[in-house]
């Protein structure tokens, strides 16, 4: 095939990793209990900022020939997080079936051991950015009544300007 009709062929502009990424990862996905990656792209919001830090779902088994009173398995940082996975365990459970529109999940299995976490975006570095972008920000959190919540929204603004 000459070289200008491949370049023909090709299609124009940037294609995401998404689609592909799903097709490769669903028959892994399926043999560990998930009907699709919702579970583990959304465990943040699921479970809380606190408790997703330090833990991670690693499978959902259900009984024999069903798809309800499932158990969700979640790998933990440490015994702390143990602990609060454990104490807020009715309402984990409540937010997943939620989450999934209908009574999935009814027990949760803690398991102990090394998560990979994503990587933390850094704000405590100072970005060099211009007089009117830091007046902008200044004008932006002003009115918020919490020092140090104005402080990190603060901080954020300045990563965001730098970043353009």
């Amino acid at each position: 095939m000459p070289m200008t009709q491949k370049c023909k062929d090709r299609k124009q502009g940037l294609n995401t990793l998404t689609a592909p990424l799903r097709t490769l990862t669903q028959p892994l996905m399926e043999k560990r209990g998930f009907a699709s990656l919702d579970i583990l792209e959304n465990w943040e919001y699921i479970a809380g900022a606190t408790v997703a830090a330090g833990s991670q779902v690693q499978k959902l088994t259900f009984p024999a020939q069903k798809r309800t009173n499932g158990t969700v398995h979640i790998k933990v940082f440490g015994g702390a997080y143990a602990l609060l996975i454990q104490q807020q365990r009715a309402a984990i459970v409540e937010r997943i079936n939620r989450f999934l529109g209908y009574p999935a999940v009814d027990k949760i299995q803690i398991h102990q051991g090394e998560i990979i976490s994503p990587p933390v975006i850094d704000i405590q570095t100072a970005v060099k950015i211009s007089p009117l972008q830091k007046l902008h920000i200044k004008a932006a959190v002003q009115e918020i009544d919490n020092p140090e919540i104005a402080e990190v929204l603060s901080r954020i603004g300045q990563k965001l300007y730098g970043k353009k």
